[in-house]
């Protein structure tokens, strides 16, 4: 009896360990967010050069965010509870007539609607209300 007890913890172990687990979440602040979808399409962020991006970051004037989205940049303040809640506040955009304006115009219609956020390991959810608007992954950490 001792003996299948032993053999039975020593494959629960085995199981256990090699179960694959999630790499631990980045943070909202300072992590360089690539945009991958907006509202579920990828196809508007395929093919730029340099690829859209978010980058939250705190300073003495409080939060404030960078998306550059391809041709135009979008600043502004951002309100968070670092938990889930999140608000990008007093948005202003450089408003170039750029060749593709599609992942341009998706953000500067969503950015002010976004409420919460969430983030699972490397990826960062956008959600207004209970749907997921934008999805970004952590781009490469810097080096130290």
């Amino acid at each position: 009896m001792k003996y299948r007890l032993l053999l039975a913890a020593i494959w629960m172990l085995g199981i256990l360990s090699c179960q694959e687990s999630e790499a631990p979440a980045r943070p909202l602040v300072e992590t360089h967010w690539l945009i991958r979808s907006v509202d579920g399409d990828t196809s508007g962020v395929s093919g730029l050069s340099p690829r859209p991006y978010l980058m939250i970051r705190e300073g003495s004037e409080g939060m404030r965010f960078q998306v550059h989205a391809g041709c135009n940049n979008m600043l502004g303040h951002v309100e968070t509870d670092s938990v889930s809640s999140l608000r990008f506040t007093r948005i202003a955009s450089t408003r170039k007539m750029c060749e593709r304006m599609d992942i341009e115009d998706a953000m500067q219609a969503i950015l002010p609607e976004i409420d919460g956020f969430r983030i699972s390991g490397e990826t960062l959810y956008l959600s207004a209300g209970k749907a997921e608007r934008v999805m970004l992954e952590a781009g490469p950490r810097a080096v130290q």
